[in-house]
């Protein structure tokens, strides 16, 4: 009877377990698997009707909504959310309660902005899976551009604690939702009988009618801009590149020698050369150019008759800059420089370009890049936009919110923490629609402008386009006033009136877009934002010019403003007269802010006009320097005059007209062309290169409809052409981008590039033709210079261009056919017209501009010097009739097709595309672990489901699916080159290189219908217990290579959700058999609790990481270094490190000492003596003295003072008080070391700079920086261009001729942090930002192994080279690979190509060259000390085939393993002589110095006077540990790198759902890290890989393992080490870094006194006290410092357990917040410290930051106690059951 009722119990408490995960299912889940769904599912198509069908007022259109998948969509809780350009019924706004679709069932809102959102009324019907449902609705004018949709639309719900999904159909770029613009109705804006749209799609032979000039055949002998004077003989070609050219400059111009050495080998010399030495003089002068007076800017450059002196002669440095950017421009790729003479000077002494960064934001390498160009063309101002409605992005120190709120876009229609989407940026706040500039950022682009002579102009527009910067202000204010704050601080700086009603709409559709101006807050605003500027300006740029912006305020604003009543200009004022008078008002106060401040003030135009367009009053004005960009000049609408206007009243004007010099506009009248078209219907770069800026009125050509219109026309109403009266007033030209479309860098070039050129062109030179007044003759000679310039630019700018990473506009070619014979033209002459006539299977280049034998049908495409191609278009030849007349058929046939020729690919490419397309959208891949533990530890077994969601069947075809799995998949049948067959799937599964396999259909392959499923079940290799084991991204592709792969939706991103849940012990285990188990399961809370066994101390201690030698502290005694009455003094060697105190502190730098008696921190050299650590040169030392009025940081060398800056800001509390300290210290370790491999994923130059301004915080001063391996090359090095071109991609070819084949989840088409190199530039940068702060860095190229980047880049040049018929000793000059070698291998990575051939000089010959272009690179920034040149993990199996190799092998019977130890050694040999030729140390991981059985090489016999080893290899139970000392003893250097303590890539916790590898130990937390001795390495000794517990006695037992170490002294350092390959993502990367880089820190610099502790018990005492120490540092001060700078550091999940009723939870980092939620995740509240006594019997827990984010959630239950206290048996079970689950995700229950 009691075992019935045991059973029984059993069963209820499963089916109680089975109902708890079904109730969880119900409560949490539905509505997030409804928005889940919807995102994957739902369909989205939007139509054009018909624009033309209500005048210009409205157009027709459609949205169509049809369900995808299997389930039902019902009526619910969500809402499609997305961005519109145009008003949606417009007649019927405001709606605020919605407009009803009654058909459809679904209402439309207008939210802000842009944004639109549609939700299910009560009328709403089920759409079940397969049912479409249309919308159809009236917009606002009119859409004609496919640019018009924004994308990434997507679905949310009202419960903020679901997250909202983007609906992938709208997803990223390709925008093919949106239905074709196929007819006129839909590519004409209006046609009716008093307004007709006159524009058309070009036709190929429209084109080519339009493309009029001559090709040239090669490039003009000319510059861009065009100087003046210009003579060229280039019969005397004088050799710039032989290498004896010295650089002589006047001592003023010794800071332009950079612009050419960067581009020429010259030795720049002190003293000037002779006249018979060869030499390039940058000389002081004045120079005189004809008409164009005596500009500053005017330079010359003679070539003596020795042809031995090039002399570039200026008054001023902007001139020989000008001037050196000429002679390059005329200099040879071979750098041949032609005899040349120059007289030059610029037209404009303002040459502008603005960008709009607020719309979307723009990386700071897009802008560095910009600038770069800029300079290369001599403009020289660069108008920032830095703010607007959709964002604000410049961090401006004491108004966080700004960017904290202001500077992200993501779904929060209340607009409390960020704006709400626009412009189809994404709903969680990623992407460019957010972003923003550090000050740090924001001085580094303006010290790469100002070394340019580029001057930066920032602009924060108001009173209006301020939306983004007033729900900022208004955050900032409630923040504080929730902290206590009084209104009167918390309101200080707001920029909005809450008891304004005024209604109004902007352009943009925004209702409270202005600040008001008759609030002192408002200047308070701006007066401390131009501070700001002024402050970051200071020692760089000084600020010049503010630009307030002052376009486009709205009507209707401020009627309603109480506080605006007393300002207006009466009673009975209107709305319009209200707005002037304000305007005015605003005007004339931030006029008098910005001439107080010393700045000059600029404006848009209409930020100086009253509303009739009159200018305000000049002279009420208070600064001395005022501007205005005149744009406005849409010829009919009147406004062109303004400039004149402007000009005339007293005001600079810089001609910016939107008619001509708007690069936000189309460069063709096609639906299919990226941008507004507001203005003109396009701006092509002939165009722009036809303005003439001195005659206004002469630009004048059509009306916006298309209409012809002329200048005698237009100037027929005498009010229109109003005389210039004061030209001096003109003083410029500028191109504008605003950035409504542009979402990604390739966008911003596209529009940018070639226009940037013509506007460059037309503000330096004002061409000759300009004053011709005949319009005949004048158009006559502007075509004639058009032919030069666009031939300049098609042979010579463009690959210029190219080889800058610059993603300029190709237009399509122009074609026609002439009988048989086609022929065919481009804008650009010199670009490859490419033509294919078999449905773009095949390409090739129209090499004459014709083909006598064209087929009827041909596509044709133009194509760069770097293989970029346009859009297609189709052309196709006329039928003729036999009476030689052409039919009619032939006509109607040949209108339909010129209809179609609109440059797209579709009709061609057709079904097989499509069925790519389908497959990428409707796939879902499942990828299940089955069990890990089925075959000991050599594989497990796991499962790919493939489901068809869609409706349509998925065929067998010429496609497979590419994914890559980190394990190989069947081992025991490799290799299988012919693939291996899943027979009941009717699918083959091939390996192809490295982690990339492809799944194919075989003849087996059954049709998979919609709904149906295939599943594969495979064997693994090892196991997989850790879902981003998985990599995401799979695609599907074609072996026809002119179809795009596809990226499969369900794998796409960094969720991860196709990777089912590990959550069971066969899935979270590794193995688990008799002989080896696996004793890691995932933490429970109460298992976290528990390890969580430190105090809580309330608050941080007054210490530092890393901790000083000697620390006294005083709190009672407090400076305030805020006080702004402080000074600072540095000893002439320490004046370079004051900017690390000035960047933090109000601090006055001082030239001499100020005295005992004067407020002041000293920086003073003189020796530092710390006990026990000698007299290291990086001591120093702190005090302060009695009077509390002098801080003296004393140290013998630079890095020694840094890094007492370093302590002194660490010890200063948030309002800049610090306490009186003494301190004395020095590190350790003379290397403290921190390894990125940026070769796996790329990491941006930004996250590299970041991560050394952390490492500089915590004296740590080595960056390992590895920028190669096998998955890719990362380093521009200058003569191999390949390994960046082919190197540096990964993308989707299978022959690696392109680049290296996908890998790691990288994305097939090449973009994405897979792929990404560093320019010489970028290198430079990051060498200046880490020298400045005391960091060497040590690049490291991978060699002989993980090398197959680099050897397929190196194929790719010799073939390059043989194709253009080198000889193979040119071509195969640095070849790394021998062609007949057959060796069979497969490298770690599952790589058989990976290793260079050490037995053919050319492996060598690329060795140099590259450690000599790093030793170029580091030259006068930090000269190179060490190369490391990798040497790890070369595979077995290696060059035993080599026939070069045979007569180096140590015998004819040599052993695989013997070839590959002698060789390795000779390779070693071979390096170090290089290296110690080159004058650098070499280093290399522990397995490149030691032999197969882990012997070191002989270090005699290596040349290096210098060598490093990093001792990486100690997983304990391998018997390598030994490695480390055994080459210490041997005589190496040895860095402590052991992966049980020191690998940042593992993960922190044995959880299934924790980030990185864990071939090592299964994870490796910070307080490991923290507790690691690398004195006493053996001591470390803890668990076997298992997990088993493992005592250093128990290890030491085989003498053999534990050797002693007998030369310490070769122990010097120590450093953690990042591997990338799970890490896609800045934010990833950061998780994985920190904080465990801060316990790096600390044991590197610091020597804790219980290391030398040997009673364990209390050793382990004292260790964990200090932890208590070093965990409540982190938790309450130094995470959020990293916080403060933007650091994503990873947040461990709490402890928590019940006692009874009350809840009790810890953190690893006391500090850090927990947060709890009863409600099942929907609302969250902080826990008390003490525990939540009343909590309910379930509850969610999670770890906060200091700025809101959150670790995983984890969930808890509390016991079912039985009657008599005990806990019964199904509480056990449900209990048990819970714990398991308790470590998941909320997805868990999702």
């Amino acid at each position: 009877m009691a075992r019935r009722w045991r059973e029984t119990t059993h069963g209820y408490a499963i089916l109680a377990l089975f109902l708890l995960c079904v109730s969880s299912n119900t409560v949490l889940g539905q509505t997030q698997q409804t928005l889940d769904y919807m995102g994957e599912n739902l369909e989205i198509r939007y139509d054009v009707i018909d624009n033309t069908v209500d005048t210009w007022k409205t157009y027709d259109a459609q949205i169509s909504l049809t369900n995808k998948g299997l389930e039902p969509i019902e009526k619910g809780d969500w809402a499609i959310y997305f961005c519109h350009i145009r008003l949606i019924e417009p007649e019927n706004l405001p709606y605020p309660i919605g407009l009803a679709y009654k058909t459809a069932g679904m209402e439309i809102y207008h939210i802000k902005g842009c944004l639109f959102k549609l939700q299910p009324d009560a009328g709403f019907k089920t759409l079940s899976g397969g049912q479409r449902l249309d919308i159809k609705f009236r917009g606002q004018y009119w859409t004609i551009a496919v640019t018009d949709i924004m994308p990434n639309w997507y679905v949310a719900s009202l419960n903020p604690s679901l997250s909202p999904r983007v609906i992938q159909s709208t997803s990223g770029e390709s925008l093919n939702f949106v239905g074709p613009l196929d007819s006129a109705a839909k590519w004409k804006r209006y046609n009716y009988e008093d307004l007709k749209d006159y524009y058309d799609p070009y036709t190929p032979e429209k084109r080519y009618k339009l493309n009029d000039i001559s090709n040239l055949g090669k490039s003009p002998l000319e510059v861009i801009p065009k100087p003046v004077e210009l003579m060229v003989d280039s019969s005397v070609m004088l050799d710039l590149g032989s290498g004896d050219w010295m650089l002589f400059a006047d001592p003023k111009f010794i800071n332009e020698t950079w612009s050419l050495t960067d581009s020429l080998p010259l030795t720049v010399v002190d003293s000037e050369p002779g006249p018979q030495q060869k030499v390039v003089i940058l000389r002081e002068g004045n120079v005189q150019v004809d008409g164009l007076g005596s500009s500053t800017e005017a330079y010359s450059i003679a070539i003596s008759d020795s042809n031995k002196n090039v002399e570039i002669q200026s008054a001023s440095a902007p001139g020989i800059f000008y001037g050196i950017q000429t002679l390059l421009s005329l200099i040879t790729p071979d750098n041949k420089l032609p005899k040349i003479a120059v007289k030059d000077a610029p037209r404009y002494a303002f040459r502008g370009m603005h960008v709009d960064v607020a719309r979307n934001f723009r990386t700071k390498e897009d802008i560095l890049k910009l600038l770069k160009v800029m300079a290369l063309y001599k403009l020289n101002k660069f108008h920032f936009h830095l703010s607007d409605d959709e964002g604000w992005r410049l961090e401006i120190p004491g108004l966080e919110e700004l960017t904290s709120v202001g500077s992200k876009r993501c779904h929060d229609v209340t607009e409390k923490t960020c704006v709400v989407s626009q412009l189809g940026s994404l709903p969680n706040g990623e992407g460019l629609g957010s972003g923003y500039y550090t000050v740090n950022d924001y001085k580094e682009i303006l010290h790469f402008a100002n070394d340019r002579h580029i001057e930066v102009i920032p602009e924060v527009d108001s009173p209006g386009h301020l939306h983004a910067a007033i729900i900022a202000m208004k955050a900032r204010s409630a923040n504080l006033k929730e902290k206590g704050e009084p209104d009167s601080i918390a309101d200080q700086y707001l920029l909005s009136e809450p008891n304004d009603t005024s209604t109004y709409l902007s352009v943009q559709y925004f209702d409270d877009n202005a600040l008001n101006p008759c609030q002192e807050s408002s200047y308070r605003f701006v007066e401390h934002v131009v501070s700001a500027l002024i402050d970051m300006h200071r020692d760089i740029q000084p600020l010049k010019w503010f630009h307030y912006g002052g376009d486009e305020v709205p009507d209707g604003i401020w009627i309603n403003s109480t506080i605006c009543r007393n300002y207006f200009p009466s009673v009975n004022a209107t709305g319009a007269s209200i707005k002037e008078h304000l305007m005015e008002l605003f005007l004339k106060k931030v006029s008098n802010i910005t001439e107080k401040l010393g700045v000059g003030l600029a404006a848009w135009e209409d930020g100086l006009l009253g509303e009739k367009g009159i200018p305000f009053n000049r002279f009420e004005l208070e600064n001395s320097q005022i501007y205005s960009n005149a744009w406005q000049n849409v010829w009919e609408w009147g406004g062109a005059r303004r400039a004149y206007d402007l000009a005339n009243a007293g005001y600079k004007v810089v001609m910016s007209q939107v008619t001509h010099l708007y690069f936000d506009h189309p460069q063709e009248p096609d639906p299919l062309e990226r941008g507004y078209y507001w203005g003109p219907r396009f701006t092509d770069t002939r165009k722009t290169f036809g303005f003439m800026p001195d005659n206004l009125f002469a630009n004048v050509d059509y009306e916006r409809s298309g209409k012809p219109l002329t200048e005698e026309e237009f100037c027929k109403d005498i009010t229109q052409c109003v005389h210039l009266e004061k030209p001096e007033n003109i003083i410029g030209i500028q191109g504008q981008l605003w950035s409504e479309t542009m979402r990604t860098g390739e966008q911003f070039d596209f529009n940018v590039y070639p226009r940037l050129l013509a506007l460059a062109e037309r503000a330096w030179h004002k061409a000759s033709w300009e004053d011709i007044t005949n319009k005949v003759e004048r158009e006559k000679q502007r075509k004639k210079d058009w032919e030069r310039f666009a031939n300049l630019l098609g042979y010579k700018e463009l690959p210029r261009l190219d080889k800058m990473g610059v993603s300029y506009y190709l237009p399509c070619p122009g074609a026609k056919y002439n009988g048989s014979t086609l022929q065919a033209n481009v804008a650009f002459s010199g670009l490859t017209v490419q033509i294919s006539d078999d449905s773009a299977k095949t390409w090739a280049d129209l090499s004459t501009d014709a083909k006598s034998d064209a087929k009827p049908k041909v596509m044709l495409r133009t194509k760069s010097s770097s293989g970029r191609t346009s859009r297609h278009i189709n052309i196709s030849r006329p039928v003729v009739a036999s009476e030689g007349s052409t039919s009619p058929i032939s006509i109607i046939t040949l209108a339909a097709l010129l209809l179609l020729s609109v440059c797209r690919i579709r009709e061609f490419l057709g079904q097989t595309q499509q069925t790519l397309d389908y497959i990428g959208e409707n796939l879902e891949i499942r990828y299940d672990v089955i069990d890990n533990t089925v075959d000991t530890w050599k594989t497990y077994d796991a499962q790919i489901l493939l489901t068809n969601k869609g409706l349509e069947a998925i065929e067998k075809g010429d496609w497979a699916i590419y994914f890559c799995h980190i394990r190989l998949i069947e081992p025991e049948n490799l290799p299988y080159p012919d693939g291996l067959a899943y027979k009941t799937a009717g699918i083959e599964i091939y390996h192809i290189k490295g982690c990339l396999f492809k799944l194919q259909p075989d003849d087996g392959f059954k049709t998979l219908s919609g709904g149906q499923r295939h599943d594969i079940k495979f064997k693994g290799q090892y196991w997989t217990v850790a879902v981003t084991d998985v990599m995401p991204n799979w695609y599907v592709a074609s072996s026809n290579s002119s179809l795009s792969p596809r990226v499969i939706q369900s794998t796409s991103g960094e969720s991860l959700n196709f990777v089912s849940p590990l959550d069971s012990s066969v899935k979270w285990k590794r193995y688990y058999y008799e002989d080896l188990k696996d004793y890691y399961d995932p933490y429970t809370p109460e298992k976290r609790y528990k390890l969580n066994d430190i105090s809580n101390l309330g608050k941080s201690p007054m210490e530092v990481i890393p901790k000083p030698v000697e620390m006294t502290v005083d709190s009672n005694a407090m400076l305030d270094l805020g006080s702004g009455d402080w000074m600072l003094y540095a000893e002439p060697r320490f004046i370079n490190e004051t900017w690390s105190l000035t960047d933090s502190l109000p601090l006055t730098v001082v030239d001499s000492d100020p005295g005992p008696q004067q407020k002041a921190i000293i920086l003073r050299e003189g020796n530092v003596q710390v006990d026990g650590l000698g007299s290291s040169t990086e001591a120093y030392s702190i005090a302060i003295s009695d009077s509390n009025k002098n801080v003296e940081i004393q140290s013998a060398s630079a890095p020694g003072i840094f890094y007492g800056i370093q302590t002194l800001l660490s010890l200063i509390t948030p309002d800049n008080k610090l306490p009186k300290i003494a301190v004395k210290d020095a590190p350790r370790y003379a290397f403290r070391g921190m390894y990125v491999d940026v070769a796996r994923n790329f990491r941006t130059k930004e996250d590299i700079l970041k991560l050394l301004k952390v490492m500089a915080l915590y004296k740590l001063n080595k960056f390992h920086f590895h920028l190669s391996d096998d998955e890719g090359w990362r380093l521009e090095i200058p003569g191999l261009e390949e390994l960046t071109s082919v190197g540096s991609k990964r993308c989707h070819d299978v022959t690696e001729k392109t680049c290296v084949v996908s890998q790691l989840g990288s994305l097939p088409n090449g973009v994405g942090l897979g792929s990404g190199y560093f320019t010489v530039d970028d290198y430079k940068e990051i060498l200046r930002f880490a020298n400045d702060r005391h960091i060497e860095v040590i690049p490291e190229v991978d060699t002989p192994g993980h090398s197959h980047a680099a050897i397929i880049a190196m194929k790719a040049r010799s073939a390059n080279l043989k194709e253009k018929g080198q000889p193979d000793s040119v071509a195969d000059q640095y070849l790394l690979s021998e062609p007949n070698d057959t060796s069979t291998y497969l490298s770690v990575q599952y790589f058989d190509d990976n290793a260079l051939n050490p037995c053919q000089e050319s492996s060598y010959r690329f060795v140099e060259h590259v450690v000599s272009a790093l030793i170029d690179m580091h030259r006068d920034i930090q000269p190179l000390k060490w190369f490391h040149y990798g040497g790890d993990e070369v595979p077995d199996g290696i060059w035993i085939n080599s026939t070069i190799c045979r007569n180096y092998f140590p015998s004819v019977n040599a052993t695989s393993a013997g070839i590959k130890e002698h060789l390795m050694e000779l390779f070693l040999k071979k390096v170090s002589n290089i290296t110690e030729t080159l004058g650098v140390g070499l280093a290399a991981w522990e397995d490149g110095l030691l032999g197969e059985k882990g012997i070191p090489f002989n270090r005699t016999e290596l040349e290096s006077d210098q060598i490093y080893s990093n001792a990486w290899q100690n997983v304990w139970e391998w018997g390598t540990a030994r490695r480390a000392y055994d080459l210490a003893n041997a005589g190496y250097k040895v860095v402590m790198s052991q992966v049980t303590h020191l690998y940042f890539d593992h993960p922190q916790e044995p959880d299934p759902l924790e980030r990185g590898y864990y071939w090592g130990p299964r994870f490796t937390d910070t307080r490991k890290t923290f507790g690691f001795m690398p004195d006493n390495l053996f001591a470390n000794v803890d668990y076997e890989r298992s997990g088993k517990p493992l005592t250093e006695e128990e290890f030491c037992k085989d003498i053999t393992q534990c050797v002693p170490l007998e030369k310490l002294e070769n122990i010097i350092g120590i450093q953690g080490q990042l591997w990338s390959e799970t890490m896609r993502t800045g934010e990833q990367f950061e998780f994985n870094v920190y904080p465990r880089l801060l316990a790096l820190a600390e044991r590197a610099w610091h020597k804790a006194s219980w290391e030398d502790i040997t009673n364990k018990v209390e050793r382990e005492k004292q260790r964990k006290k200090d932890w208590e120490r070093f965990s409540n540092l982190l938790g309450y001060k130094e995470l959020p410092r990293l916080d403060k700078i933007g650091v994503s550091y990873y947040l461990p999940c709490p402890g928590a357990k019940y006692n009874g009723n009350t809840l009790q939870a810890n953190v690893a980092f006391p500090g850090l917040t927990v947060q709890f939620s009863d409600d099942s995740g929907k609302t969250w509240a902080d826990l008390n410290t003490d525990g939540e006594s009343d909590a309910k019997p379930k509850a969610m827990l999670r770890t906060r930051s200091s700025n809101g984010r959150t670790s995983r959630h984890i969930n808890i239950s509390r016991p079912v106690v039985a009657s008599g206290g005990s806990t019964s048996s199904i509480s056990i079970i449900t209990l048990t059951a819970l714990l398991l689950l308790s470590v998941r995700y909320i997805e868990s229950f999702f």
